[in-house]
């Protein structure tokens, strides 16, 4: 079966305040990837995640996607899409039964059902079955297992307690009755998990899952080798440890197709693997690999794997230049590279209006766009404290506080435990997206999980 591998779109992403769905961009590479998936004659495509930028998509956005899905269904391929962190998982699923017809399938709101959506698909080997895990985090995996397991868990726990209490009590019986109470009272025990890992692996084996066939996963979670990051993943980098999930815990899945990190690597294994973001969404990432979907072949279980990644060149690749003035100004006299998306640092003095005319001239005269000046002559380089209302809009929370921390501690960064709260906090927000109107149990729960990060 060949499968290709797709995640972070970003559908509706503007960076430095350029809309890459206005310019173009967006709609430049779906046309090129419908165009490679007519060579390539993939049996399905895979979805990782943020579908879309904001969990509530421009219509421009909504069009491209509906555009993307329809292009993948008159050639017969099926699509299998899970929500990221920044879409809203049931904007994304509404209609999943309708468009399930037409061979798109999406995940669904763990709020709404326990069972992970999964589809199985045929080829000459057996059953492939694809597991669709929507981005989650230690609340929602709480509410949605107590939601299924709260009558059971109290049965069986009263059972426990009748049979201790229907023997000769001992000191050793009281406390193990009260301890058992403690452990398998489902409405205290699924309160909080310790962290995503563990949230995850309890997720996970609540679902019938049959290892004797061939099963491949797809989630957008940050997911580490042994707490090592690989490659920085330019706008989507891990933070500060929080939310890793080791590897080791989708052991047994033939293939583990992830989102989130923009860089496309493996982790741990060749077979749980970033497909990273189609398009540079971040000047970091004009540092990684070229770009491009990630071609998986899977043939009967227990083979080996073939994976490729092809590239599909972006309609304006992105490049950052960085020296002396002087330099700078005899490189891009002498440039001949043109639609680009080009950003300048500047190491040796101030930006003028002067030094920031010149190169959005020469910018503007080979058809590119000069996205950002900067310095790094002086830490005065703009106002402080400021952020122009675009800058907040393209930042994440998590973003936003680094960059706050940073300025008001000297350039420092927050460590681990500090980011581990802020990603907590930021969690608690996507939480509050599905839940208006958090009850009692959710504050509790929040306030218990915030005391076992401090």
């Amino acid at each position: 079966m060949k499968i290709i591998h797709l995640s972070d779109l970003h559908f509706g992403k503007s960076v430095h305040g350029v809309s890459m769905l206005e310019n173009g961009d967006q709609g430049y590479w779906v046309d090129r990837f419908l165009e490679f998936v007519e060579e390539e004659h993939p049996d399905v495509v895979l979805i990782a995640g943020d579908v879309y930028d904001r969990s509530a998509p421009s219509g421009e956005a909504v069009t491209l996607l509906s555009r993307f899905l329809t292009g993948l269904s008159q050639r017969k391929i099926p699509v299998m899409m899970v929500a990221g962190n920044h879409d809203s998982v049931q904007r994304l699923s509404f209609l999943k039964s309708l468009l399930a017809r037409q061979g798109v399938y999406i995940s669904g709101s763990l709020t709404s059902e326990k069972e992970i959506t999964h589809v199985t698909l045929q080829d000459e080997y057996g059953d492939v079955v694809f597991w669709l895990m929507p981005y989650v985090f230690p609340a929602l995996v709480a509410e949605a297992l107590r939601k299924d397991d709260a009558d059971s868990g109290k049965e069986a726990t009263e059972v426990k307690i009748n049979e201790i209490s229907n023997r000769r009590k001992t000191n050793e019986d009281e406390e193990a009755v009260q301890h058992f109470s403690d452990k398998n009272d489902v409405s205290s025990s699924l309160n909080y998990f310790r962290n995503t890992e563990e949230a995850v692996r309890t997720l996970l084996e609540q679902q019938p899952i049959d290892f004797s066939k061939r099963n491949v996963l797809v989630a957008h979670q940050n997911v580490t080798a042994y707490g090592v990051e690989m490659i920085p993943g330019g706008s989507e980098s891990m933070v500060g440890g929080a939310g890793q999930i080791d590897y080791k815990v989708f052991d047994g899945f033939d293939y583990v197709a992830l989102g989130h990190i923009h860089a496309a690597y493996p982790v741990g294994r060749k077979e749980v693997r970033y497909a990273g973001s189609p398009l540079c969404y971040h000047f970091n990432e004009t540092k990684q690999k070229a770009k491009g979907p990630v071609i998986v072949e899977i043939t009967e279980k227990g083979s080996p794997i073939r994976i490729e990644t092809k590239i599909i060149p972006p309609l304006h690749p992105m490049r950052e230049i960085k020296g002396t003035y002087a330099d700078l100004m005899e490189w891009e006299l002498n440039e001949q590279r043109t639609g680009e998306y080009v950003r300048v640092v500047i190491t040796d003095c101030r930006i003028s209006p002067e030094i920031s005319a010149f190169f959005r001239s020469i910018c503007e005269k080979r058809g590119s766009i000069l996205m950002d000046i900067s310095s790094e002559y002086s830490s005065d380089h703009g106002e402080p404290g400021v952020l122009t209302s675009t800058a907040v809009e393209e930042k994440t929370v998590e973003e936003l506080f680094e960059d706050f921390y940073a300025e008001r501690f000297s350039g420092e960064q927050p460590d681990e435990k500090d980011l581990s709260i802020l990603q907590l906090a930021a969690d608690q927000l996507r939480f509050a997206g599905i839940h208006l109107n958090p009850t009692a149990q959710h504050i509790d729960s929040f306030l218990k999980e915030l005391i076992s990060h401090i």
